[in-house]
């Protein structure tokens, strides 16, 4: 495994430890977890093994105890040893009171490794055997709703509501699961199309907490469905004036519309959170997306100097001048900040996807050897994550692998609705197969769209390289030099793209023969 592999990781939400200390403690815990197997089911309520601490311990020595127990329990369960990290988590349990129920934290590692059957199990036990905690109440809601079971859903809310009401959790906490509880109520309504009722239930909570800020901006939300957006920004600005840290008002609107994927409303309001906010890092930061797609890559590129010079020496814009680069064709360029990226924010996925398809748009087989590895690594981290299948996909054929990374991309398929950059991929993927003609006018369908993705001029390339080599056949068949291809020949594998260049550099000046690498690089690999 290459050095950028040992690199990538889910951080552990180890914060769950130690509710009730101060947040610095806790991030000592955040560390790279690997891919998890099946959970062995654990004797009820740990009757093997299982250590009590009954020493006496003054705070500063609790503290310095719970750390190694937690670190403990964060390596048992990478180590896939989900028993000793549950006994783990029990002695914890015995120092922290106010600590979340055990399975309610192995539920919440399951979840960030993208094991969602286990995390499910663990909720399932959750309430079992504590049965007066809300949380994975709330949590079994949000798996029936997303599965759009909207009556088991909002049961299950209910159930979460009377336990919220009536049981007595830190401060922190109850403000988090009663947040969750608003945004999950909100989507109730929204799959019943109740926005009404819901509203009411809202502004009745809010007159008991007025400065409840996470109840300001689900009611902000409701508005905005109610298509009141003059209201829903003075709730925005309501709850933003009791917590600073909040986006403004303007650019929560415009999160809304794009969620909802109407960009003409997005494009007003990102306008006016430009306009009123020029000097606000975090805001420029969230809109840089926003701006880009819509704005195309020179507005981005004067985001990310912005942000550059109010921050200099900041880690966020890394990955963006890689799309910059990636974007403009200047591979060499992306590759050398995608490079640095992934040193110095690993877990950022969108930074290694980014570094995979710099090196398989390249032409060198050694890139193409090393993205495969990569998209491998990732995989295992995320397993359930469509766009790094894909991209593992698109390595693997680079790398002859041509069976293997079709069947990924037939079972992607089957239930996934990719992005405009990863449609280009698929294209990639799809090259050659009995399915190259529908990708092909995914393509096309891309490409018609006119807001800018950083894959596009990439695509536009691959789409008259595809066109070329149709009209090539067809003059190859009808003048008798090639055979009609049939059922049997497609999809069989083309020896040479492999290892060739599919999309060369705009400057014929900068076009790769390989990457370079810093120098020493393939020694640590």
């Amino acid at each position: 495994m290459n050095q950028r592999g040992k690199l990538i990781g889910v951080t552990l939400g180890a914060g769950l430890l130690l509710s009730g200390f101060q947040e610095g403690e806790a991030q000592i815990f955040q560390q790279p977890l690997r891919e998890a197997e099946f959970f062995q089911p654990r004797p009820s309520r740990y009757a093997v093994e299982k250590a009590v601490m009954r020493q006496e311990f003054t705070d500063s020595e609790k503290i310095e105890r719970m750390k190694v127990i937690s670190r403990q329990a964060i390596g048992f369960f990478k180590a896939k040893d989900y028993e000793k990290a549950m006994i783990a988590l029990e002695q914890l349990a015995e120092l922290n009171p106010a600590m979340r129920p055990v399975n309610t934290v192995m539920a919440v590692w399951f979840e960030e490794i993208g094991d969602f059957d286990q995390m499910r199990r663990q909720l399932e036990a959750a309430c079992q055997n504590d049965k007066e905690d809300p949380e994975a109440y709330l949590y079994l809601a949000r798996f029936a709703l997303s599965e759009k079971r909207v009556t088991e859903g909002g049961l299950l809310l209910g159930q979460a509501q009377q336990l919220l009401e009536k049981t007595e959790l830190p401060e922190k906490r109850q403000k988090e699961l009663d947040s969750l509880f608003y945004e999950l109520l909100a989507f109730y309504s929204e799959l019943r199309g109740d926005w009404e009722s819901v509203l009411g239930t809202f502004q009745a909570k809010e007159k008991l907490a007025p400065e409840d800020v996470s109840l300001k901006i689900q009611l902000a939300q409701v508005f905005l469905r109610l298509n009141d957006t003059r209201t829903a920004a003075v709730k925005f600005a309501e709850a933003r004036k009791l917590d600073a840290s909040l986006l403004p008002p303007e650019t929560m609107i415009a999160k809304d519309f794009w969620k909802r994927g109407d960009m003409e409303q997005v494009r007003i309001f990102l306008d006016a959170a430009l306009k009123k906010y020029p000097e606000d890092y975090a805001n420029l930061l969230e809109l840089m997306n926003m701006v880009f797609t819509l704005h195309g890559t020179e507005a981005a590129k004067a985001i990310a100097l912005k942000l550059d010079t109010l921050k200099p020496e900041n880690t966020d814009t890394l990955r963006w001048h890689g799309e910059f680069y990636l974007a403009e064709g200047k591979l060499y360029d992306a590759y050398m900040k995608f490079s640095k990226a992934i040193e110095a924010v690993p877990q950022d996925i969108n930074v290694s996807i980014g570094l995979i398809r710099t090196q398989l748009l390249a032409r060198d087989p050694v890139g193409f050897q090393e993205a495969e590895e990569l998209a491998a690594e990732l995989a295992r981290y995320l397993p359930n994550n469509a766009d790094i299948l894909l991209h593992y996909a698109w390595a693997l054929k680079k790398n002859g692998q041509t069976e293997r990374a079709d069947q990924i991309v037939q079972e992607l398929l089957k239930q996934w609705v990719p992005t405009q950059d990863a449609i280009l991929v698929l294209a990639e993927c799809l090259k050659g197969t009995a399915k190259e003609d529908a990708a092909k006018t995914l393509l096309e369908q891309a490409l018609n769209d006119k807001r800018h993705f950083v894959l596009r001029s990439h695509a536009e390339k691959f789409q008259n390289e595809l066109r070329n080599s149709a009209s090539a056949e067809k003059t190859a068949v009808l003048s008798g030099q090639a055979a009609v291809p049939t059922l049997q020949t497609l999809g069989e594998p083309n020896a040479e793209q492999d290892t060739d260049t599919i999309l060369e550099d705009p400057d014929p000046q900068e076009r790769l023969q390989r990457i370079p690498r810093p120098r020493g690089e393939n020694q640590s690999r």
